[in-house]
């Protein structure tokens, strides 16, 4: 019954390593982030974006102002699960504020949670007598009232418990019993939240949420400056279900999601302000002057040292564009997109080639010996990829690290077999080259109508390259279809970033990726709007294309 025997081995290290982070000494800000993907049990199924929302989680709050003292777990056994709070009750005493986040399985039993660290099973537990299986179901997974009182305990102005685990049951048995069995329930159960304390649910009591959408838009608010606890809360409830009633409108599969808190918060908790920039609404952008248009000149032949030709495919069959930079306004200039996006600022790039296309799965396999399949398995992911299959298709599982591998040798096979000039080479664009490429000469949130440039909100899967309208430069996809990593570090927003030819910070923790996907809301693929994660993180929703640039 054991899917992957090493997977606790594997979450024991992961739990060593990310005990460390937090010492046992009391801090003011505090939070214990809990991520399950894998579970070791076949009774239990995996899942696909717990590990990656508790990674985004961390990196927003390390980045506020105070940032916090963060533990971060990925696929942590119970006794990992316990021996981590036992270190956050520690470090937490009396602090500012004292958070523990929880993204996986969550079921609800005759009123009482549980939430599922990657050892839980559920067959097994279950008994006629619903108080006996509620004390089988405590020794194999997190009791929810568990967690509150430890938070309780801390005694920290603001007690914080954040809960992305209201999905479906994820086992179908019956308890003999009269009322629901733990796998006819829907999300979790209302809870009492202590005094001081606020408890959120992705979703409200009985409902399911959509994977990865609730963290995705409270991570993002969390770094909005100056809001209180209640306005981050009260915005994220409103776009999440904002957003899940479009999608639901476009496709009757996805969840109509509205988050819901259980708050008790005290005089000082209610006044707790996530990022403190001390910071007013950002003046009106400046006029926008729109971007040099692209080289127009044929096709020719270049000499050593020069471009390869002004359009072109190589040998790996990836169609080059050639642009030929200049000037453009880089960022939000509509006034509507999020605070990473500004400052507004004008940026000058020198001309550089842009694949006309995502890499596709073809070109991936001829490059790197790998077919999508062996990509989802390489990123820990059990049977084969079913969104989007064949030679013509984008590829996705690619994580950053790999995509700049896949960079480096193209430029090798380049230089061997079609004589490349050394000054010359493939690369992820970088952020400024990117947004350049994709406004295409738009100052507007899209080169066009969205829906016509991509693959937007399809929820279906990938589309194969160039089934949707080129933008005005001759690229296509740059809406939609998958996300697409760049070179740049993440950073939170724009200031002090150079404005001639610029690549982001020369450090960081998370990397760059944009335009969206087919999983996304439309607003994601807005030309000014960013992504970020871990430079090792692969998801059936990101991929990349290449650019050719000249070497400084």
């Amino acid at each position: 019954m054991i899917k992957r025997k090493l997977f606790s081995t594997i979450a024991a290290a992961a739990f060593l390593a990310a005990s460390t982070v937090l010492t046992g000494v009391a801090a003011d800000r505090v939070a214990l982030v809990i991520g399950v993907d894998n579970y070791d049990s076949d009774d239990v199924p995996d899942l696909d974006g717990a590990v990656r929302d508790a990674r985004i989680m961390s990196a927003a709050l390390k980045k506020l102002t105070p940032s916090f003292e963060v533990q971060l777990l990925e696929d942590p056994t119970l006794d990992n699960a316990l021996d981590a709070i036992d270190v956050f009750m520690g470090s937490s005493k009396k602090a500012e504020c004292a958070m523990v986040y929880f993204a996986g399985h969550g079921i609800e039993y005759h009123g009482e949670n549980f939430l599922l660290t990657s050892d839980s099973t559920i067959a097994d537990n279950i008994e006629t007598g619903v108080e006996s299986t509620k004390r089988r179901l405590r020794r194999k997974m997190l009791s929810l009232n568990l967690v509150m009182d430890e938070i309780e305990l801390t005694q920290a102005d603001l007690k914080l418990l954040v809960l992305d685990a209201c999905r479906n049951n994820p086992i179908e048995v019956s308890d003999g019993s009269k009322t629901r069995s733990l796998g006819g329930g829907r999300g979790l159960a209302r809870v009492s939240a202590p005094l001081g304390m606020l408890v959120s649910y992705s979703a409200d009591a009985g409902q399911v949420a959509n994977d990865g959408l609730f963290t995705e838009i409270l991570s993002r608010n969390l770094i909005e400056p100056d809001l209180s606890v209640m306005e981050v809360f009260a915005k994220t409830r409103d776009e999440v279900n904002a957003t899940s009633v479009k999608r639901k409108q476009e496709d009757s599969r996805y969840n109509t999601q509205l988050p819901a808190e259980y708050n008790k918060l005290g005089f000082k908790g209610i006044k707790f302000v996530f990022n403190k920039q001390a910071s007013t609404k950002p003046p009106p952008p400046p006029p926008v002057k729109p971007p040099k248009m692209p080289d127009t000149k044929p096709p020719t032949i270049a000499g050593q040292g020069d471009p390869p030709a002004s359009n072109f495919k190589n040998k790996a069959g990836i169609q080059m564009i050639h642009l030929n930079g200049g000037v453009f306004e880089m960022g939000d200039g509509t006034g509507n997109g999020d605070f990473s996006e500004r400052p507004v600022r004008q940026v000058e790039l020198s001309p550089f080639h842009m694949a006309s296309n995502e890499v596709t799965q073809g070109q991936w396999n001829s490059i790197m010996g790998q077919s999508i399949h062996d990509l989802r398995k390489a990123a820990g992911f059990k049977g084969d990829a079913q969104f989007g299959d064949s030679k013509s298709h984008p590829v996705y599982y690619t994580t950053w690290e790999s995509a700049v591998d896949f960079c480096r040798q193209l430029t090798a096979k380049e230089r061997a077999e079609s004589g490349l000039p050394k000054t010359w080479s493939y690369k992820l664009p970088t952020e400024a080259q990117w947004e350049f490429a994709c406004r295409a000469g738009s100052t507007k949130p899209y080169a066009g109508d969205p829906f016509e440039l991509g693959n937007i909100g399809g929820y279906v899967g990938a589309e194969a390259i160039g089934n949707f309208q080129a933008n005005a430069f001759g690229l296509f996809d740059m809406h939609g279809n998958v996300w697409e990593w760049c070179q740049d570090f993440y950073k939170v927003n724009y200031e002090g970033l150079s404005s001639k030819n610029p690549v982001g910070p020369t450090a960081g923790e998370m990397r760059v990726f944009r335009g969206g996907s087919w999983l996304d809301m439309e607003r994601s693929a807005r030309a000014s709007n960013r992504g970020y994660a871990l430079p090792t993180f692969a998801h059936r929703t990101v991929g990349f294309r290449v650019a050719l640039v000249k070497e400084e």
